[in-house]
């Protein structure tokens, strides 16, 4: 029997927001998507729905913030954005060419706005060339207290744009979702149990339209009242909402009962008394999967200043791969020393069918934004790998990855090497290269190839990583080519990737980074690995890493990394002596912290991809934390 999982809920800091759209979770700039009047991005639970607006492009460059195509609105018109599951943290770009216009956010519930949810006289232009106002807003930030989120504890879900009197332009979408129950197909707060149809007979009702419902029985969806320990959400606007929770009465037991089986339940649970309920968990053949009876005592926002605890119950975790059937809420006999409270309940629930279970894939295309060419899909290996393949055909472009498969993107180097980066598992890849340097698409010089490339010098950026998340980057050559017919005779290749620096955001682990074959090297701005408090959970492997000029090196990540027991772990670099050209220390810790996210690194030999051996040398550098302050790290030579 396997207990049921129980996460903290944790918020993200206000200080995330004033970062641009495009490094949250989810960036639209919708320069390759297209639709007009009332259209959908995305695939359920992770869609985007766009009414009132058409997506075009302009030839007046206030009415765009990146490439030329953006969200219109006309005279007169007005437009709503609706997001599926709910919003924590918001940001677009967004101009009336009157200076008029007003942009409103509402919750779920949608009764009344918060102050700060409201934006009247808007700004004429959105052109990067006037440094436009950039629309940030923060549903809750974990405080009541704090005067600027919006205190929409599920999140935000509609975002609307009126009062024209010219045109209203929105570009640069950039969102990312609320951690835990509200991040779900379906989600239900009980606040609005006294209007709502659905809550019609309290004690038996089901939530969502076939075939996603949950049935509960059993059970009574009731206002909480005085007892506030036991409904977790803040109903803004106390006229119209009520505190309430869906509650099992002392001595009985409730059901939640799934149509579609569910890959993922979550929600709060309080009980008065410690050990007085019981959760039970079965799969889809009514088999007992998991049990709990750790069960708090107080999960209201209002009354606790700690993170709340939340219940996160998933299917492929419980050894359920057809999904969880149902759940038990029991409430055992012993009597509440509370005066009319003999309730046990459960608020703020939300699940996810298995059919739409994966999380991560916003939206399901392999190509999320920018610019991007799918060229092959389900390629089979020979080392029994499945890959997507993608063209990069412009300056930067988003990816994300089938379960189980690699998405594989391809471009051309500053010193004209087939640079492949591949990914798989959790979050997205975004693939950026220096518009300094950027070229073509041509065809590549050193290859005999009829296949244009674009050509640069990239930053690569992980965003939504877990343990499960890899990158690998490297060169094309004869060591890893399925044709050999490609290379040309004679040619002289440098057999190793440029590129600048490898960033990982919104994310707290990374499984590993493959990038024994590549060359982390700039002339300004981070070179090398940047991934603050980020852990790695098995390798990071790097060829050099050279800051030249101005730019600053890095190798700083989580203090808790390399704990998973596997083959070639730790930090390895690979050829490489990490001298500086710019005699800088290379940073590898935060602030005045004198320990590393690493002990010791291992210094090893590589083969590039043109089969040149490259020994393992003598590290030259210096390591520093942020204030300068020298950090120890022991050097190990390693001939593997």
């Amino acid at each position: 029997m396997k207990n049921i999982v129980m996460l903290l809920l944790t918020f993200w800091l206000l200080g995330v927001l004033w970062s641009a759209p495009e490094d949250l979770d989810v960036f639209i700039d919708f320069e390759n998507t297209t639709g007009e009047d009332d259209f959908v991005i995305g695939q359920s639970p992770n869609r985007v729905r766009f009414i009132g607006f058409t997506l075009q492009s302009t030839n007046d460059p206030d009415l765009s913030h990146s490439g030329t195509k953006s969200l219109i609105i006309e005279t007169g018109e007005e437009g709503k954005i609706i997001f599926e599951r709910g919003v924590n943290l918001l940001q677009f770009y967004a101009a009336e060419t009157n200076g008029e216009g007003r942009i409103e956010l509402r919750d779920k519930n949608a009764f009344i706005l918060h102050k700060n949810g409201v934006a009247v006289s808007l700004p004429t232009s959105i052109s990067p060339q006037v440094n436009p106002v950039l629309h940030s807003f923060i549903a809750f930030s974990g405080d009541l207290n704090d005067v600027n989120d919006l205190n929409y504890t599920n999140g935000i879900k509609t975002i609307s744009l009126k009062n024209v009197s010219g045109q209203i332009a929105l570009d640069d979408l950039g969102f990312s979702y609320v951690d835990g129950p509200p991040n779900n197909t379906l989600y239900e707060d009980f606040e609005n149990i006294f209007s709502d149809p659905q809550f019609e007979d309290p004690e038996n009702f089901t939530l969502g339209e076939s075939p996603i419902t949950a049935t509960f029985t059993g059970g009574l969806a009731r206002e909480i009242g005085v007892s506030r320990t036991y409904n977790h959400t803040f109903p803004y606007g106390d006229n119209l909402l009520s505190e309430a929770a869906w509650g099992v009465y002392n001595g009985t037991s409730g059901t939640i009962t799934f149509e579609t089986p569910a890959a993922q339940v979550q929600f709060y649970a309080s009980v008065y008394d410690k050990d007085d309920g019981e959760i039970r968990v079965f799969d889809s053949h009514d088999n007992l999967i998991g049990i709990t009876t750790k069960i708090p005592n107080d999960i209201s926002i209002e009354v606790s200043t700690d993170p709340i605890p939340f219940y996160d119950i998933n299917a492929i975790d419980l050894g359920a791969p057809d999904g969880i059937g149902k759940i038990e809420y029991i409430n055992k006999p012993q009597n509440s020393l509370v005066l009319f409270f003999n309730y046990n309940t459960i608020d703020d629930f939300g699940f996810t069918p298995i059919t739409v279970s994966d999380q991560h894939n916003i939206p399901d295309e392999v190509v999320i934004t920018g610019s991007g060419e799918i060229v092959g899909t389900n390629i089979l290996h020979p080392n029994g790998n499945i890959f997507d393949q993608v063209l990069i055909i412009g300056e930067k472009v988003t990816l994300r990855a089938d379960n189980g498969q690699i998405t594989r993107a391809s471009f051309v180097d500053i010193n004209d090497d087939i640079v492949q980066v591949e990914f798989s598992g959790a979050g997205t890849v975004t693939i950026n290269l220096d518009p300094d340097t950027l070229r073509g698409p041509a065809t590549p010089r050193k290859y005999m190839q009829d296949i244009a490339y674009v050509k640069g010098h990239p930053h690569v950026v992980l965003s939504g990583a877990d343990e499960t998340t890899y990158l690998s980057i490297f060169t094309v050559g004869p060591i890893n080519a399925e044709d050999q017919t490609i290379f040309i005779p004679g040619e002289d290749y440098d057999a190793v990737a440029d590129i600048s620096y490898i960033e990982v955001i919104n994310s707290n682990r990374v499984g590993g980074i493959h990038s024994a074959n590549a060359r982390f090297s700039n002339d300004t701005g981070k070179v090398g690995f940047f991934a603050p408090g980020v852990e790695v959970a098995v390798r990071v492997l790097i060829g050099e890493i050279d800051a030249r000029e101005e730019a600053i090196p890095y190798l700083l990540f989580g203090d808790q990394s390399f704990t998973v027991n596997a083959a070639y772990p730790g930090l390895r670099i690979t050829g490489g002596d990490l001298a500086q050209s710019n005699g800088k220390p290379i940073i590898v810790a935060p602030g005045k912290i004198v320990k590393g996210g690493f002990d010791a690194l291992i210094s090893q030999r590589n083969i590039k991809s043109d089969n040149t051996l490259q020994p393992a040398r003598n590290i030259n550098a210096e390591f520093v934390n942020e204030s300068g302050d020298e950090v120890i790290i022991i050097v190990v030579e390693n001939s593997q």
